[in-house]
């Protein structure tokens, strides 16, 4: 855990124990327990920003029309000549079908708007690109999270510059697209959403698969 002092990594237990033992709760989110990890585990290093917003959206150009994938929280590069929101490496999508007030106003399926944030930001990167006058990519693998309560599920979603144009013209690719998905395997897999990282076992493999997800964190 880096320079996290003794205090500092058992204030994170605590708060771990607390958002999950009652991510029901309106005033315990999820995404807390997200960022605290990603604090611990030192996903944000200096050049990287982590955002957190409650639907933030992202640019996706579907079938000739500008529409919008909401995302909860990325994490992104910094580089020259970019703007903060234009080079995300890493997606978190909030599944909310613990949180009753926020999932009938919200009925989207995480999954689902985990996979088009990655394309919109596949798009709005290459449209950059573009404008400054480098070669396009041809594809990026975008790693990404959706969390339920705080029982998380680990995606790899490689767009391709060919799915990108598709879904931009709104036709179908010709190549199949493949998103990797890892669920945590714990010693109660019926229980997992249930328990969450509230158990020491659960935790220590969850907190395993945060750790083993950092080396897809970034952008060459």
């Amino acid at each position: 855990m880096g320079d996290t002092t003794d205090g500092g990594a058992i204030q994170g237990i605590y708060h771990i124990d607390t958002i999950s033992s009652d991510v029901s709760a309106k005033d315990c989110s999820p995404l807390d327990l997200v960022r605290l990890l990603f604090d611990m585990l030192e996903y944000n290093r200096p050049i990287r920003a982590v955002h957190t917003s409650s639907g933030m959206k992202v640019e996706l150009a579907v079938c000739g029309k500008t529409t919008h994938a909401r995302v909860d929280m990325t994490i992104a590069q910094m580089a020259p000549g970019m703007q903060v929101d234009e080079l995300l490496v890493l997606l978190l999508q909030e599944d909310k079908r613990n949180r009753e007030w926020e999932a009938e106003r919200d009925g989207d399926d995480a999954e689902a708007c985990l996979i088009a944030s990655a394309i919109g930001a596949f798009q709005k990167y290459n449209r950059k690109r573009e404008k400054l006058g480098y070669a396009l990519l041809e594809h990026r693998l975008f790693p990404g999270i959706v969390i339920l309560g705080s029982s998380p599920v680990f995606y790899k979603i490689d767009v391709t510059r060919e799915l990108a144009e598709a879904v931009k013209r709104g036709v179908c690719p010709s190549t199949t697209t493949v998103v990797e998905r890892h669920v945590p395997a714990v010693p109660r897999p019926e229980k997992r959403d249930e328990e969450g990282m509230k158990p020491l076992d659960n935790r220590r493999i969850m907190l395993g698969c945060y750790q083993a997800m950092k080396k897809f964190i970034s952008w060459d």
